[in-house]
């Protein structure tokens, strides 16, 4: 109840009363509430303030740039496309601009309605907001009528843009598809190739686009650039090839730099395997083009070469296989351990000898075999010790024997 009554006196407007024995007096606290919520009052209000004079700057900074905008000159294609432009974006900007300036002049009306201090000045211009967007638009309209006769000698210039952009893109068609990156023989030269045309088509793309919005200004037709669009689809899909190829380039190099007695030969297979799936699962669209079946020889053929270099990394190969080696791939190094890297190896591309390497390998082997047999004998025999005995047949001496002090040999 007592709670009750407080909650009751917080609400009413008297500051002092007499409940049974007590007497209450709560004039300082109400005094104390009320300065409080002043306070309140007063810092929402600014925080609404300049969160509404920051729409305010910047619808009126924009509408006095396009203003500025509008009064150019154009004196060349490009100053009448951006005049044009800017005429373009104040019709369309109207109905969002009104709802703009109608939300603007609302929180001013709360402000000033709270009692918050607004410059004069200021209070008077977002006031005169509708009128200024609407001069704006007329501005805009009036300045698209001047500019009648300026639109129809640029629309003869566009004409004519066009036309020698069409006339370009054949040409830019034309040698694409007789020497770009589509054309097979050297991957590494497709890749440059590849990033070339790359960066000529996005400039291409941006030419174009300043056309079409031309186009659209001065009321012409929309003018198609299939050899355009022809390139730029191909490309597309080259440089999803040549992305495969350049991981596969990067993984090689990155273990080119390992030195023949450190070669960890799991390390190179799990790579090779990776690389092998992704062009497995490459998209079928693109498994028929000749890139792309270029770049599967050369991340099969490295995979194929591995179990190559396994029986390269053999110890019956001597000076003399390797040697006999560099006479096939004609790829010659020097087999110093302290500077032998597997670069050499990559660059003889080994597969494309598979069956020479085999027979110098497996020549190697029995080579080996044959020297350690040959160096156990001598082994066996240089410990070997002999004594001289008669040789009995029966009671009769039949001369001399050699038997070795072993007794399991005699000769």
């Amino acid at each position: 109840g007592l709670y009750a009554s407080f909650a009751d006196l917080s609400r009413a407007t008297v500051k002092q009363t007499t409940m049974s024995f007590l007497s209450i007096d709560c004039s300082a606290l109400a005094s104390e509430v009320a300065h409080q919520a002043t306070d309140w009052k007063r810092d929402y209000g600014l925080v609404l303030y300049h969160a509404s004079k920051e729409r305010y700057d910047a619808l009126r900074h924009k509408m006095d740039q396009q203003r500025r905008d509008i009064s150019t000159q154009p004196n060349d294609l490009d100053a009448l496309k951006f005049v044009l432009n800017t005429i373009a974006a104040i019709e369309a900007q109207l109905a969002d601009q009104e709802l703009l300036y109608l939300d603007i002049i609302q929180r001013y009306y709360t402000i000033q309605h709270h009692g918050i201090t607004v410059d004069t000045e200021e209070t008077v211009s977002v006031a005169a907001l509708p009128e200024t967007t609407r001069q704006l638009f007329i501005d805009a309209k009036t300045t698209d009528l001047r500019l009648v006769e300026v639109k129809d000698r640029f629309r003869l210039v566009t004409q004519e843009q066009t036309v020698a952009f069409s006339e370009e893109l054949a040409g830019v068609k034309r040698d694409f598809l007789d020497g770009g990156p589509g054309i097979s023989g050297d991957l590494d030269r497709g890749v440059l190739l590849c990033r070339e045309y790359e960066a000529k088509v996005r400039e291409l793309i941006a030419r174009k686009g300043g056309l079409v919005n031309a186009e659209t200004l001065f009321g012409l037709d929309i003018t198609p650039y299939p050899a355009l669009n022809l390139v730029a689809g191909e490309l597309e899909q080259l440089t999803q090839i040549y992305a495969l190829y350049s991981e596969q380039a990067a993984f090689q190099d990155s273990m080119s730099t390992t030195l023949w007695g450190e070669l960890d030969i799991l390390k190179l297979q799990q790579g090779a395997e990776v690389l092998e799936k992704k062009t497995r699962k490459f998209p079928k669209n693109l498994q028929e083009n000749t890139i792309f079946k270029d770049v599967q020889a050369t991340i099969f053929g490295f995979k194929d070469s591995l179990p190559l270099i396994v029986n390269l990394k053999n110890d019956a190969m001597q000076p003399r296989h390797w040697e006999k080696l560099m006479q096939v791939t004609g790829v010659t190094f020097d087999m110093n351990p302290k500077t032998f890297t597997l670069q050499k190896l990559f660059d003889m591309q080994l597969d494309r000898y598979e069956e020479q390497i085999l027979e110098i390998t497996s020549g190697a082997s029995k080579e080996l075999t044959i020297e350690n047999g040959i160096n156990q004998i001598v082994d066996t025999w240089r410990v070997q010790r002999f004594e001289v005995i008669k040789y009995m047949k029966g009671t009769q001496e039949r001369g001399l024997v050699l038997r070795s002090t072993d007794r399991k040999s005699v000769v």
